[in-house]
């Protein structure tokens, strides 16, 4: 899940980012042995050194079936090339319904 989050981040910011805080992590049901697991994570806000990564985990069974089993909100930090805490651009959100900021699918 922190992966996702970083990877969300660093796309929106375009530089490096650290973990600041895990937040509300919510364990909601198993996942069994053989199901594919998609972790999504979008942008929820931006503020001036750090942002608000929201993070889902569902799994995928062989029958197709997908539900969400995880979730948790990440803040991340950003990081200049001299290691010291820069500003994260503004978001822009986009303008066709449905669309999140910045989508990462992982599966494995």
């Amino acid at each position: 899940m922190d992966e996702a989050a970083t990877i969300c981040a660093m796309r929106h910011n375009r530089n490096l980012v650290v973990t600041a805080s895990v937040d509300d992590v919510y364990f909601l049901a198993p996942s069994t042995v053989g199901d594919r697991i998609i972790i999504t994570a979008s942008i929820n806000r931006v503020f001036s050194s750090s942002l608000e990564v929201g993070v889902v985990v569902k799994n995928c069974n062989i029958a197709g079936e997908k539900n969400v089993i995880n979730k948790a909100f990440f803040t991340m930090v950003s990081l200049g090339a001299d290691g010291k805490v820069t500003a994260f651009p503004k978001l822009k959100i986009p303008s066709a319904p449905g669309n999140s900021a910045c989508i990462v699918y992982l599966a494995s």
